[in-house]
């Protein structure tokens, strides 16, 4: 439908067609005439739009298939195309303009979806680019702190309060501490920590965690919960989610310093196929929604681009950028979604989707009470390739009384268990090593060693013992960097069951 119009230079309608007032949402062409007194001001959107337009017309006397957005009656913006010409008296001044106009709105829409979902793709690409690059950062870094933290913690039980140098020593322990912390969360966003999944309902963990929440928010800022009639069975790992929670509030508590409310809201939502087309990584189907909205500063489009990057942040020397990159791998962990909805001055609400659980029953247990006595005599067969991780573990495991058989390799490991007479009672090996992983040197092992119990360590977690970041059922793990205890813990824990 092709709208034509005569102007005049001072920015009057003196003519069109009905098409023309069509377009604009108008009645009729008269409608037009008299309904439109000044186009500057009636007529463009953009007063910068009108400007350029003219300076095209006064120099060319001729515009071709101009695009900007224009009004319609009742207030509305359409893009439209548009082709003008001049036509001039004897003397060469303008008598008025004529010109063909196009609604393109539809067309202009798609192009605009089309770079929206590009743009999302291509930052997709970008953080994923960036996870890969710090889980294996994460995982060297593991490997070196596993020695600094260890023999710092021996060092520190052989000092006593008492001694000059028990304070420098604790100040490289409780540095190493942070240190460890920094690297599971460079796990975390690069989905390389290891999971324990169980089937929970949502909407309780919220609840319990409420008090908790109203104990860290300022006091100037009201919490809403607003929860899903329904049950809202997921499948995930509990601590995770609590974190991710916790992180968001605390985010929303920084963009509020005069206080605000923070509203945490659950529903159960269907994501369909048009939905998934407009949302790189979506797959159709049911989701848990959770929303974490606040009444705080805001953000603009450029931020909102950037807030899932590790070490992104804008409140200076004051964050460490890993909170939201932190809440970005767990979810993507999860298998979900997490999308950000901001203005400048307008809050922000974050909204995270994580597939319903098929199970619609929660999974519960009592934590075993940790062991008291974390000394031991049985025989461990200690398999690690990183020589500064292996001594370190072999004089711990010493020190608490174990005997400890200790090499490099799978392979070398099962020639010094076949030499072995007396019994071997635990295997402690990493997973991912060259030649042969824990997993197959843990099967072959079990064969020549009936009754050997198995304690994984890695820094990195691989599909070796881990699909997707879930531990298979009944797998013992340990996460480098380890502490004494935790190493001792869990070393007697395995023994005991």
């Amino acid at each position: 439908m092709w709208g034509i119009f005569q102007s005049t230079p001072q920015g009057r309608f003196i003519s069109c067609n009905p098409a023309f007032a069509r377009i604009l949402g108008y009645d009729s062409p008269e409608e037009v005439i008299c309904g439109i007194s000044d186009i500057s001001k009636q007529y463009y959107v953009y007063g910068e739009d009108r400007e350029k337009y003219m300076k095209l017309l006064k120099k060319n006397g001729t515009v071709d298939k101009y695009e900007f957005k224009v009004r319609k009656k009742d207030g509305s913006k359409i893009w439209i195309t548009n082709s003008t010409r001049a036509v001039t008296d004897q003397n060469g001044d303008i008598i008025y303009y004529e010109g063909v106009v196009n609604d393109i709105t539809d067309r202009k829409r798609a192009e605009e979806e089309k770079a929206r979902i590009e743009e999302k793709y291509r930052q997709a690409q970008k953080v994923e680019a960036i996870g890969r690059l710090a889980g294996g950062i994460a995982h060297d870094l593991n490997n070196l702190l596993v020695p600094i933290l260890g023999y710092g913690e021996i060092l520190l039980n052989d000092f006593s309060p008492d001694d000059p140098k028990h304070k420098f020593l604790k100040q490289i322990v409780n540095t190493s501490l942070r240190a460890r912390e920094l690297v599971r969360q460079l796990l975390a966003f690069s989905r390389k920590q290891t999971l324990e999944y169980r089937t929970l309902d949502l909407n309780k963990i919220i609840g319990e965690f409420k008090e908790l929440l109203r104990r860290t928010i300022r006091e100037d800022i009201e919490v809403n919960i607003i929860l899903e009639q329904d049950a809202c069975f997921i499948r995930a790992d509990i601590g995770q989610i609590e974190q991710v929670i916790m992180n968001l509030a605390v985010n929303a508590q920084d963009a509020m310093p005069k206080g605000g409310k923070l509203t945490l809201e659950t529903s159960i939502v269907e994501l369909d196929e048009q939905y998934a087309k407009s949302h790189p990584d979506v797959q159709p189907g049911s989701y848990v929604m959770l929303a974490v909205s606040d009444t705080g500063c805001g953000m603009d489009e450029k931020i909102c681009r950037q807030i899932f990057e590790p070490f992104f942040s804008t409140k200076g020397e004051h964050g460490t950028g890993m909170g939201l990159a932190t809440v970005y791998g767990i979810v993507k962990q999860h298998e979900g979604n997490i999308w950000v909805y901001s203005e400048p001055g307008k809050g922000t609400t974050f909204k995270i989707y994580l597939p319903v659980s098929s199970e619609n029953s929660l999974e519960t247990g009592i934590p075993e009470k940790p062991p008291e006595d974390l000394n031991g005599s049985e025989t461990i067969l200690l398999v690690e390739d990183n020589k500064n991780v292996r001594e370190l573990a072999h004089t711990i495991l010493k020190r608490l009384g174990y005997t400890v058989l200790m090499e490099e390799s799978g392979a070398k490991a099962l020639e010094l268990l076949a030499l072995q007479k007396n019994p071997v009672h635990l295997l402690l090996t990493d997973v991912v090593m060259p030649g042969m992983n824990g997993k197959e040197l843990f099967v072959k092992a079990a064969k020549k060693c009936p009754g050997l119990k198995v304690l994984y360590m890695s820094g990195y977690t691989g599909d070796v013992i881990a699909h997707r970041g879930v531990l298979d059922e009944g797998t013992a793990f340990i996460q480098k960097p380890f502490s004494i205890k935790a190493l001792a813990t869990k070393v007697r824990e395995v023994l005991d069951n």
